[in-house]
């Protein structure tokens, strides 16, 4: 078969649209499809602006989106960064996650979890510990 220069033309366009619509696709509807029902979220990402993906640590905790931390609420220190990590449950499903919180979210934007009173404080007011030499960044105490 030959082909002339609007067959190639054509068939070069439907090739570039096909690869351009594969990869158009976001990656967690993808994820959506291939994962069980019961995941809520595989990543903050899929969660709303003011929320977080959030694994409990219980043996088959199963990941939610829950909503940050507001000021004065109590706080986990080992919570304000995000996770990556694979759980596996009992069906014999295997999910990857990523950027997902352990135990609850952080404090909200312009917030931060007060070292001392474990609790969301203005960014300010924060006192923080200082991970060289283990020792408060305050000395106004």
């Amino acid at each position: 078969m030959i082909m002339n220069s609007k067959t190639l033309w054509l068939v070069t366009a439907l090739i570039c649209c096909c690869i351009w619509s594969a990869l158009a696709i976001p990656k967690f509807w993808i994820a959506n499809a291939k994962r069980p029902a019961y995941i809520e979220c595989a990543s903050s990402d899929e969660c709303t602006f003011d929320s977080c993906c959030v694994l409990g640590m219980d043996r088959y905790s199963t990941p939610i989106c829950q909503k940050k931390l507001q000021l004065h609420d109590n706080c986990r220190l080992a919570s304000e960064e995000p996770v990556n990590s694979t759980v596996a449950y009992p069906d014999g499903q295997v999910v990857s996650l990523h950027k997902v919180h352990l135990i609850m979210c952080p404090c909200a934007d312009g917030l931060s979890c007060d070292y001392k009173s474990r609790t969301c404080v203005n960014f300010d007011d924060a006192y923080s510990f200082n991970e060289l030499n283990e020792t408060p960044n305050r000395f106004d105490d």
